[in-house]
């Protein structure tokens, strides 16, 4: 009798329990002998589940069986082969179509007939309610350990350590999520986030398990709110019900991000979502905000190479998106400096119309408020400062940290004196426009974006090159 002996282990205690990959192939090897069967595969899945049939060695014992290499299947016991009922019967029906026989050693099942098939399906139904129940009693417990502020699982989250299921800072880690949510917020896509992370120039280390960062990795970290100190239960759901909440629940473990920057991330990301096109990340930082004055078509960033006695230079420029696709609309492109120019001057004047109509805060409280926001400023520029150090090998991995946690430490200072400062000032915020001006001649493009979104909500670009600005209405 040619027989193929099937073992499977999937968690520790099963082998602590006596069921470990060893003592089942001796007591398999054992049972042969003693029938006088011949063992012709010995077929063994460590680590997996019997809660489905999609494992390696079990499916290459199934096409060992259609090709007619098996005379009989031998287990152990039947819930090492299977823990489904729907399964058990697919897999004895590819059994009986291809004259394989099923055998047990530790328990007497006899399909050939009705009562014995009625047996090993009651015996199997118990093995799947085993399964069903035990997963149950640990959700349940995974979800306890959550409302009590306690992280489950293995593995931390990149950017932290776990320790005794307890998480810490990851020093060499954690500035890479500041820097991937520092970025978003500053006006960078999932997309343009993988292409900087990937570039070896930037030495930045790689996710658990991958060479390579991908959107989909750099899109969960964004909506993880374990980098703000919360642990989360139920992120998604295998039913994907529509009233479905995960259960969320404040920790103790040091966070990576404030609680208001991972929020307004959350927020970006549905804007970007449900919102119309994509906004200009990078030389152009007024795409998504510009709109056509003659059609209300949005205007797009446009690069065109421009040339004089053989030299070739970029031409940044805006232009309408109707007339550069349907050609319906004849607005011209307009020259990147000059539209921005416009709008700056545009936003000054409104500035000025707010300050004669006394929507500003006393003079002291502007002071006040540009020597919190100076001070945040120079705060980043030393965090950089320090990521800069560390990648040049100045610092170690632990004064880096010490030095970042010193840095956040001000920085939330800073925060909610800036915070109690504007609750404590008229709730229309126009004392942050004040050195618009001067702010945007010193940013960098991305800063600029984010500067810009901050106050205009559209602006229009009309025939005559001027420019008419809608502020939020938030402000």
């Amino acid at each position: 009798m040619r027989t193929a002996i099937y073992t499977r282990v999937s968690t520790d205690v099963q082998a602590e329990e006596g069921f470990s990959l060893d003592a089942q192939l001796h007591r398999l090897h054992s049972y042969c002998e003693s029938q006088g069967w011949s063992i012709v595969g010995i077929y063994t899945d460590e680590g997996f589940s019997a809660k489905n049939v999609h494992r390696p060695q079990l499916e290459r014992m199934l096409n060992d069986a259609q090709a007619g290499k098996i005379d009989v299947v031998l287990v152990y016991r039947l819930d090492r082969l299977t823990r489904n009922v729907t399964d058990l019967h697919q897999l004895l029906e590819i059994f009986d179509r291809h004259g394989v026989g099923f055998k047990s050693a530790t328990e007497v099942f006899d399909t050939t007939t009705a009562m014995g098939r009625l047996f090993i399906t009651i015996v199997a139904a118990l093995a799947q309610w085993e399964r069903e129940n035990l997963g149950e009693r640990v959700r349940f417990g995974q979800a306890e350990m959550v409302r009590q502020g306690r992280y489950f699982g293995h593995t931390p989250p990149y950017g932290y350590d776990l320790k005794d299921g307890v998480l810490s800072i990851n020093p060499v880690q954690a500035p890479v999520i500041r820097l991937i949510f520092d970025r978003y917020l500053a006006g960078d896509g999932t997309s343009r986030l993988a292409k900087y992370l990937n570039d070896s120039k930037n030495n930045i280390p790689r996710p658990r398990g991958s060479d390579q960062w991908s959107m989909k990795v750099i899109n969960a970290i964004l909506k993880n709110p374990v980098y703000c100190g919360y642990v989360r239960y139920g992120n998604q759901p295998r039913n994907k019900a529509a009233n479905y909440q995960p259960i969320v629940a404040k920790s103790d473990h040091e966070r990576i991000v404030q609680e208001y920057e991972w929020r307004r991330a959350q927020a970006l990301m549905e804007q970007r979502r449900t919102g119309g096109p994509r906004t200009g990340t990078g030389v152009h930082p007024l795409v998504g905000i510009l709109r056509c004055g003659k059609c209300g078509g949005p205007m797009v960033g446009r690069t065109e190479q421009a040339g004089k006695s053989g030299r070739v230079t970029p031409y940044h420029g805006y232009m309408c998106n109707t007339r550069r696709h349907a050609r319906t609309c004849d607005m011209k492109m307009w020259k990147r400096d000059v539209i921005e120019g416009a709008l700056i001057d545009e936003l000054d004047r409104t500035v000025h119309a707010a300050l004669e109509n006394n929507f500003y805060p006393p003079q002291v409280e502007q002071k006040d408020h540009a020597q919190i926001e100076s001070q945040l400023t120079l705060m980043k520029a030393r965090r950089r400062k320090w990521m800069d150090a560390y990648e040049r090998d100045l610092i170690s991995a632990e004064d880096l940290r010490d030095r970042l946690n010193d840095l956040s430490r001000t920085e939330d200072q800073l925060k909610s004196r800036l915070h109690a400062h504007a609750a404590q000032t008229s709730p229309i915020r126009l004392d942050e426009f004040i050195s618009i001006k001067t702010a945007w001649n010193v940013a960098t493009p991305l800063e600029r974006r984010e500067l810009i979104r901050t106050m205009v909500e559209t602006a229009w670009v009309f025939p005559d090159g001027s420019v008419k600005v809608d502020l939020r209405s938030d402000l």
